[in-house]
């Protein structure tokens, strides 16, 4: 190694010692290591620095070690620990299996069992798709990190509060203790959820106007109500009685609605908001031909069969909703194509 190479070197791995002396101690969240690493990688652009971390134990600390790449395809392991402490590959020699999952008392769960238990959940596209995007998102954001500041991260975790319906600390530390999370551990998924909006954001930047632009009326939303039956063939006698005026419409749907919960089946709202999309199914297009009050239907698929009312239907403006939407739209076209160029391998675990 050459002299001006050896000297950008050794100070790129006193550096992120440095950091790590300075913020690597367990209460500190691996979000905010990172951020300090980052901008270590921005002063020495020549040397990628990853960082690495483990469980220091059931007190949910922390321990880091770093990963220095050299040009020259060799890396520089780096450790600061307590005087008790141990380097992370150490912590890393476990005297369990590599194919054990999980342990419950004295019961271990194998890789492979587990999988068995779920193979059929991952036929579903909705949940291999999100662990596949899952893997390119972290690979993205390894190589090209959003900042997320202290603003953006209380947002998130706002958001987040908000939707699992966390109002109060009592709840908060309810449903961290029945997923078996820490604090720790959610601030640190919320970081990386405020760093995929973040990426998102990028991803988008200056596509929406025009996207918009192109198609305006794609984005226009029917209100309708809609009245769920068991099969076609009640639906259509509904339907019919319905057009005759021979019942209410709403009590209907009641009645519906409460003979599906006697019998156990799932509940779908009777109010709903459809936009036209490009892919929306025949009767959905169908809403925005007709006109308000109108009944249409009804409409069979794998769980029964509805009956819909038209309520009205709002023609699409750039507002925050359409905006979010066409945001989602390119982001996920974006990941579409991520996931087109990806090497992707299921693995099944190893019953040896």
């Amino acid at each position: 190694m050459k002299a001006a190479a050896k000297t950008g070197a050794w100070q790129s791995a006193v550096e992120t010692l440095e950091c790590l002396a300075a913020l690597g101690g367990e209460d500190t969240a691996p979000a905010k290591v990172q951020q300090a690493l980052r901008r270590v990688g921005r002063r020495h652009p020549q040397h990628r620095i990853d960082l690495l971390w483990e469980r220091a134990g059931p007190d949910g600390g922390w321990r880091y070690d770093a990963l220095v790449r050299l040009p020259d395809q060799r890396t520089l392991s780096l450790s600061v620990h307590r005087d008790a402490g141990r380097p992370l590959p150490l912590l890393g020699a476990r005297r369990w299996s590599d194919g054990d999952l999980l342990r419950v008392n004295t019961t271990v769960l194998r890789v492979d069992q587990a999988v068995e238990k779920i193979d059929r959940f991952l036929d579903r596209p909705e949940l291999s798709q999100r662990l596949v995007d899952t893997c390119l998102l972290q690979a993205v954001l390894e190589q090209e990190p959003v900042e997320v500041d202290h603003e953006a991260l209380q947002s998130a975790m706002d958001a987040f509060r908000r939707s699992h319906r966390l109002y109060s600390a009592a709840g908060a530390r309810a449903w961290l203790a029945e997923r078996r999370l820490t604090q720790v551990e959610l601030e640190a998924l919320v970081a990386v959820q405020a760093a995929v909006a973040g990426l998102r954001q990028r991803v988008v930047a200056g596509r929406v106007q025009a996207c918009f632009e192109a198609d305006p009326a794609r984005f226009d939303t029917a209100y309708l109500a809609q009245l769920r039956a068991p099969n076609l063939d009640v639906a259509q006698a509904t339907a019919a009685a319905l057009r005759r005026d021979e019942v209410d419409f709403f009590l209907a749907a009641q009645a519906s609605f409460l003979e599906a919960a006697g019998r156990g089946a799932g509940n779908e709202p009777v109010f709903r908001a459809l936009q036209r999309g490009a892919g929306a199914p025949a009767w959905v297009q169908a809403l925005f031909a007709a006109q308000p009050g109108a009944l249409i239907g009804p409409f069979e698929d794998d769980q029964g069969a509805t009956v819909v009312r038209l309520l009205g239907i709002r023609q699409a403006r750039l507002d925050a909703t359409v905006r979010a939407a066409i945001e989602q739209q390119l982001f996920d076209e974006w990941l579409q194509g991520l996931r087109d160029a990806a090497d992707i391998e299921w693995y099944r675990g190893d019953a040896c």
